[in-house]
């Protein structure tokens, strides 16, 4: 088993991404793009002309893996790709619609929708760049990519754009069409939870819950020496989506570890000088219940965004929330009417993007894919979310963008808005950017991860406040040992930047021995866990058999031809329709003993003379017939082997063979 990280990504929008090659397959585990890297690109607005000197003003390319096997020949040689949130399926179009991808490309059913829509909706807005500055020629590369460009960017700019080396220039790509996005969704199989599906015979992929997002998995995939788990960013505690099914994981071979969140969210810096002194922890019912626990901070954050956003809204203020993480948005969406509610007051809210209605449609039938909370409004009449009663009560409006026709009649001010694009680049988001920039009363609430001051740089002076606030998106660094001692796991491939704080926990079960930590583009060979295959027989095949018990061992051992088959991961050993004739010739097991073979020599007619002579005097003997006539041949026994060492004489050796094959054991 081979690993190779492409990238440790960059939060929740930018997932890590890994080729895994098992048993001769190779998978591509994510196809994300680094959507934080088009800050470089100065956004459009209808309101203010002013384009900014510092950004790049051109039609944005969109930034992938710097790795990414981009090429035609490398993307032939991916067999499958897993993806395990919307996040990380953004940038397959960039794969199909190059020549000879054929992978077969898993995901959950609600990942796959959502991706989709992720993908249109990023169409769509690109679409605004085009009608401005227009078609760019195929095959020619911008002129922003022209190396005189390049040198006149700042160097902060130029690191986005170009990486510490130059290497990161290759990463960058034009962006997809509509068809690419439909010619990739051909290639999809998409399952529900604990749901197994086989490729090619050999390989078996099931997805379980991550409670990172609704339809976020974390995968098992069982090979023919072993399986692996590919745990991505997971939380123990969600208030939306399914709960993270880590017991499903437990007892596979192989873990590798791919949540980054700890080094996104700076935990290293934090938990660092308190990992040594934490106490050691046991397996038991107490820690799984406070891992079932942990992450409870969320719903403290969540009050105090909704805070704000009435300060905010009671000083005749707006707030523009460009949240991608669709649980969050949701679960503000939800906090905020009904502090609204509670506090009397009657502020609009609207929501822009040219999927919102579909989006909002399809999250209110998917029950089993929420949080148990959120199900049990099902059983008792109620609607899974709180937008569907906000619609009957006008309290919100969605439409596609802001161009159509019946906004300017339906908004009014103050409100609250909830529109893309995080990045602040695209989407109506720059248009409300431009509008509410100078009023101090106005709230932006940002995701944090976000370079704020280069992705707010186009709208200054501001006046409005800025909120960026950070959401839990991963496993913390105190749970991680927690988690891997109860998934006990044979090895674990851990990131390069995590060893420090790995060796210092003082959880000692697997033990450090069993960690294996891999670094960006450096190909890491996994050792083999299981050395040998295991296959099933047939019952009929069984019933066939006639073993025999051998002499030396306590075990019986039965000749048969039999059909051996690759079915979903597993060899299947099955009887013959029309079974050939075995041979008669006698198979031979374990070591011969040296007086049962001496005295078959010697019955056989061959004179066994003990060679004194020899070095090794004591195991050593010359073979010859009793007429002298052949011969001599000589006889060597040792504690791993016979050997019988002679001219080559065909009546000696014959006997010789007779001999062993009856004081030999076998069958």
């Amino acid at each position: 088993m081979k690993l190779r990280c492409l990238g440790k990504g960059g939060g929740f929008h930018f997932p890590a991404c890994h080729i895994l090659e098992i048993d001769g397959f190779r998978i591509l585990l994510e196809c994300p793009i680094d959507l934080s890297a088009i800050a470089v690109f100065s956004p459009i607005s209808a309101v203010f002309d002013d384009a900014n000197t510092e950004l790049i003003n051109a039609v944005p390319w969109y930034k992938t893996v710097t790795n990414f096997p981009i090429s035609d020949l490398e993307a032939s040689l991916i067999d499958v790709v897993v993806v395990s949130t919307p996040s990380g399926m953004l940038g397959l179009p960039f794969l199909a619609r190059t020549k000879n991808f054929s992978a077969k490309v898993y995901a959950t059913e609600v990942t796959a929708r959502l991706g989709k829509m992720a993908m249109e909706e990023l169409v769509e807005m690109h679409g605004e760049f085009v009608k401005v500055y227009g078609l760019e020629e195929d095959g020619c590369l911008p002129k922003w990519m022209d190396m005189v460009e390049l040198r006149k960017l700042s160097l902060a700019l130029k690191e986005i754009v170009m990486g510490e080396n130059g290497e990161d220039l290759a990463s960058w790509v034009p962006l997809y069409s509509t068809e690419d996005i439909n010619e990739s969704m051909k290639k999809f199989c998409v399952l529900k939870y604990a749901e197994e599906s086989c490729y090619n015979g050999a390989l078996i992929l099931t997805p379980y819950a991550s409670g990172l997002e609704i339809g976020a998995s974390n995968w098992k995939i069982s090979g023919l020496r072993g399986s692996v788990t590919y745990l991505t960013n997971s939380l123990f505690r969600s208030s939306h989506a399914a709960k993270f099914d880590f017991r499903s994981l437990q007892g596979n071979d192989v873990i590798l570890f791919s949540d980054f969140s700890p080094l996104h969210e700076n935990q290293l810096f934090q938990d660092n000088e308190n990992l040594s002194s934490m106490p050691s922890r046991r397996i038991s019912d107490d820690s799984i219940d406070f891992l079932e626990s942990s992450d409870v901070d969320e719903d403290e954050k969540m009050s105090f965004l909704c805070s704000c956003v009435i300060d905010s809204v009671k000083r005749r203020g707006s707030v523009l929330i460009p949240i991608g993480q669709l649980g969050i948005m949701l679960l503000l969406l939800e906090e905020i009417s009904k502090s609204l509610k509670s506090s009397n007051l009657q502020v609009p809210m609207f929501m822009f993007s040219p999927v919102a209605e579909e989006k909002m449609g399809y999250v209110n039938f998917i029950p089993e894919w929420l949080s148990e909370s959120h199900r049990q409004k099902l059983f008792s009449g109620k609607p899974l979310f709180s937008h569907a009663d906000l619609f009957e009560e006008k309290r919100l409006q969605l439409f596609p963008d802001i161009n159509s026709s019946d906004v300017p009649m339906e908004l009014r001010e103050p409100c609250i808005v909830f529109c893309p694009h995080w990045s602040l680049r695209s989407g109506p988001v720059v248009h409300f950017l431009h509008l509410w920039r100078a009023n101090k009363d106005c709230l932006l609430i940002l995701e944090k991860g976000i370079d704020a001051d280069l992705t707010l740089s186009p709208f200054t002076p501001l006046a409005l406040k800025v909120l960026q606030c950070s959401f839990v998106c991963g496993i913390t660094i105190p749970n991680i040992s927690l988690l891997l001692n109860f998934l006990h796991p044979k090895l674990v491939a851990f990131p390069e930047d995590l060893k420090k704080v790995i060796l210092l926990s003082k959880e000692t079960t697997p033990s450090p021995s069993s960690f294996l930590f891999y670094t960006d583009n450096m190909t890491l060979h996994v050792p083999k866990v299981n050395d040998n295959f295991e296959a099933y027989m047939s019952m009929k095949l069984a019933s066939q058999l006639q073993p025999r018990k051998l002499q030396q061992q306590n075990i019986a051992i039965a000749r048969s031809g039999a059909q051996l088959s690759l079915q979903r991961g597993k060899f299947f050993l099955d009887s013959i329709p029309t079974p050939d004739k075995l041979s008669s010739r006698k198979i031979h097991w374990g070591s011969v003993d040296r007086k049962q073979l001496l005295t078959a020599l010697e019955e056989k007619g061959i004179v066994v003379d003990h060679d004194t002579s020899s070095l090794t005097r004591d195991n050593c003997y010359n073979l010859k017939n009793v007429n002298g006539s052949s011969g001599p041949f000589q006889l060597h026994f040792s504690a791993s082997e016979t050997i019988i060492t002679g001219h080559a004489d065909e009546t000696l050796v014959s006997i010789i063979c007779e001999a062993i094959d009856s004081a030999a054991d076998g069958i």
